[in-house]
C-alpha cells in the first residue's frame, strides 16, 4: 500500500470537490426564485448525488488513512530501536 501510494489523498480531493459542488448547486437552488420545475428538479438530483458521493469519500478517505497509520505503526514495531 505506501510504495504504491495511499489513495486517501485522491478521495480526499475528489470529496472536497463532490461536497463544494453539492452545496453551490443547493446555494442557487435556495437562491434562485423563477426556476423552470425540470431545472430545478435536474439540480436537486445533482447536488444530493455530489452530497452522496463526497460523503462516501469521505468515509473511504477515513478508512485509507486509519489503515496507514496502522500499517505504519506495524512496521515501526517490527524495525529493532
Amino acid at each position: 500500500m505506501l510504495c504504491q501510494g495511499a489513495p486517501g489523498s485522491v478521495f480526499l480531493n475528489i470529496a472536497i470537490f463532490c461536497i463544494s459542488s453539492g452545496l453551490s448547486l443547493l446555494a442557487v437552488l435556495l437562491t434562485t426564485e423563477n426556476m423552470q420545475p425540470e431545472l430545478r428538479t435536474v439540480f436537486s438530483i445533482v447536488a444530493v448525488m455530489f452530497g452522496t458521493a463526497g460523503a462516501v469519500l469521505i468515509i473511504l478517505w477515513g478508512r485509507a488513512f486509519l489503515e496507514v497509520g496502522r500499517l505504519v505503526k506495524k512496521i515501526k514495531e517490527r524495525s529493532p530501536t
